[in-house]
Formats: C-alpha cells, sequence, structure tokens
C-alpha cells in the first residue's frame, strides 16, 4: 500500500502563512470516498494551516507551491523538488458541493474534509504547529460525532490546555467537549477509530528554552494496520550529537527492520536551513550535515547499506530566508550531495505548501 501525503503547511515560518501541517491517507481511497463513507481514513499531523489553507488548495492547487517558489528569483520547477510523483488529490472536489452550498465549494469541500478528521497528532506545542487548530476550533463541524481528538505528549497537552485553551489565550473548549485532549504515552502505541492505523509516539529534542531547561519534541511512527505499510512524521528536532542523548537512535532501531523490509515508506522530518557555520545556535533544529548523519546512523543499523535505496525522506519545516536565495533548492542540493558522499542511496523530496505527493 501507499500513502498519500498533502502537505497543508509545510513552512517553518518566519513567514506566517503555511505552517505545519500535513494529512495522511491510503493513496488508493479519495477524498470523495471518505466524505461519502465517512470511513476514519485521515489523519493530521500537526496543524499550523487548517481551513483557509485547505480551501485555497482545493480552489487552485498550483497557486500555493507556486507562492512559495515567487518569493526567490532562483527556484526550480516545482516538479524538480520531489523524487516521488506528485499529485491533485483534490482535484474535482469543489465542483461537488457547489451546487449544494451557499458559500463556495472549495470552502464547502475543505469543511467536508476537516469533518472527516477524527485524531489531530500534535508534536509539540509552539504555535506554527498550532495556530490553525485553535483558530478553526470554534468552527469546527461535528454533526453529531464524537469531539475531535488531539494526541500529543503529556508536555504537549499539559500546554494546549494550561496555556492555550485556558479562557484567556483562547476560549476553553475543552470542557464543553469540542475537542478531546488525550495524553499518549512515548513507545506505547494506541489504535485509532476502526483500528485503521496503530500509532507509536517517540520523544524526540528540540534543544532547551531560554531558562536552559529540554523542549520536548515528538515523531509518531504510523502503521497501517491492513497492509503494513508504515510512515514516520517528525516534529521539530535536533541530531543526537548536539542534544547528547540518545533519542534518535531509539527510533532508528525502531524502524530499521521496516526499512529492510521495505515496508516504511517516508520519513518525513525537518530540516530548518541549509549549512551554517559552526558554533550557529540552531535553537533546536536539523540543517543538511545533521540530517544525513542520522540517516547514516538509520543506515548502520540496517542489515544492508542499500536497504535504504527506496526509502523517501521528504524535508518540510523549512525557514524561508529574506536574503534573495531559495533554502529549499539549497537543502535539496546540501542533501542530495551529502547522502552521494556517504553512499546513503535515498531519495530526497523537499515538500512545498500545499503539495501533495504519494509514498
Amino acid at each position: 500500500m501507499s500513502f498519500e501525503l498533502s502537505f497543508i503547511g509545510a513552512s517553518g515560518g518566519p513567514l506566517e502563512s503555511g505552517t505545519c501541517a500535513l494529512i495522511i491517507k491510503p493513496a488508493e481511497i479519495s477524498y470523495s470516498d471518505i466524505i461519502s463513507s465517512q470511513e476514519p481514513q485521515l489523519l493530521v499531523i500537526d496543524a499550523g494551516a487548517g481551513i483557509f489553507a485547505l480551501s485555497q488548495i482545493i480552489a487552485d492547487p498550483d497557486a500555493v507551491p507556486l507562492r512559495t517558489l515567487s518569493l526567490y528569483k532562483d527556484s526550480l520547477p516545482r516538479e524538480q523538488y520531489t523524487s516521488v510523483p506528485q499529485t491533485d488529490p483534490f482535484a474535482g472536489l469543489a465542483k461537488e458541493f457547489e451546487a449544494t452550498s451557499s458559500c463556495s465549494g472549495a470552502y464547502a469541500a475543505s469543511q467536508a474534509v476537516i469533518g472527516q478528521v477524527h485524531s489531530v497528532l500534535v508534536t509539540h506545542p509552539h504555535l506554527d504547529h498550532i495556530a490553525a487548530l485553535v483558530l478553526n476550533s470554534p468552527g469546527l463541524q461535528r454533526q453529531g460525532r464524537a469531539p475531535l481528538t488531539v494526541c500529543g505528549s503529556q508536555f504537549t497537552i499539559d500546554g494546549l490546555r494550561n496555556h492555550v485553551f485556558n479562557d484567556i489565550v483562547w476560549p476553553d473548549l475543552i470542557s464543553p467537549g469540542l475537542l478531546e485532549l488525550r495524553k499518549v504515552k512515548p513507545t506505547m502505541p494506541f489504535s485509532t477509530p476502526k483500528e485503521i492505523f496503530t500509532v507509536t509516539m517517540f520523544e524526540i529534542s528540540h534543544g532547551r528554552g531560554a531558562c536552559g531547561a529540554p523542549y520536548p519534541s515528538s515523531a509518531y511512527l504510523l502503521h497501517h494496520n491492513s497492509s503494513g505499510a508504515e510512515i514516520a512524521v517528525f516534529g521539530d528536532f535536533e541530531c543526537d550529537s548536539v542534544s547528547g542523548t540518545a533519542q534518535n537512535s531509539a527510533i532508528w532501531h525502531a524502524v530499521a527492520p521496516s526499512v529492510h523490509a521495505g515496508t516504511l515508506k517516508a520519513l518525513v522530518v525537518e530540516c530548518s536551513t541549509p549549512t551554517l557555520p559552526p558554533g550557529t545556535e540552531l535553537y533546536g533544529h536539523l540543517t543538511p550535515p545533521h540530517l544525513a548523519s542520522e540517516l547514516e546512523a538509520l543506515a548502520a543499523l540496517c542489515p544492508h547499506r542499500h536497504d535504504l535505496a527506496n526509502l523517501n525522506v521528504i524535508v518540510s519545516h523549512v525557514k524561508d530566508s529574506p536574503w534573495g536565495t531559495d533554502p529549499r533548492r539549497q537543502i535539496l542540493d546540501e542533501l542530495r550531495q551529502l547522502c552521494d558522499e556517504k553512499g546513503l542511496a535515498v531519495q530526497i523530496s523537499v515538500a512545498l505548501s500545499g503539495m501533495s505527493m504519494v509514498v
């Protein structure tokens, strides 16, 4: 089985538009079929972007990625950013809703898609990963069904409960039952509705705060139960050599057998900036040398180094730069060169906001 990934947002800031949000579904099932059957086939990882961004993608699937590329004079054609097929899973969806809706077909379709989301997996509570979850929350249309479940680590859920949905920063929408917050424990698998997916959360390091305390983030390993296909999606994180932990190594140990078996379809990881001078503060993020070293650590745990040959590595959370050079192109070029030098035959792609692809 293949997964279809739709990056509702893939930016790591500092621009406020299109921050991280990813919808994942089985590739062979269309959004129209999911909406009509109401089968819980959708998973959302993070919600920095939401209903408005999705409406724009449905209305004009080419415009959103091209808007990002238009910021830079040296951007590549959009198809050159990926090593996997790009798709248009929302094609025709607006027309299906145009005749029966008082608003635009794209807006109505986006509401219908979001209405089929039963669970949002939040990697950490930074604003670029939760902004749309918060702003969209009063308009969620559950139509008598169970409330939207927001899953995350204890750190994430406590942050949302105490510092966001607290009747100060934002209304408390948890007590009335519009949202359900669910704390999940690291390495303890849990099932999504109808046991379509089994999800395992891993704790990773996102650096330290201003007071020096470690800031935890999360990675999610998604296992499609009927097919055995898997995908791992990381929040913001730094390499083990910087954090001084073995948290990433624990994930590589967990997924190495799936890499060898060919059932791990992709890693979705951050790489926030191109290579920076030694000693530059990274604020808990990766650069291409760090990501390449982590992939090398994964390769070392596989029975054969060429096990990584068909593994897709999809980069998200790239930070935009005002200096006129496309950081996504730089990161793509640097990563491909570093992986070639290390003999890692992974398939590197860089996601753009509004882009969908099959892995």
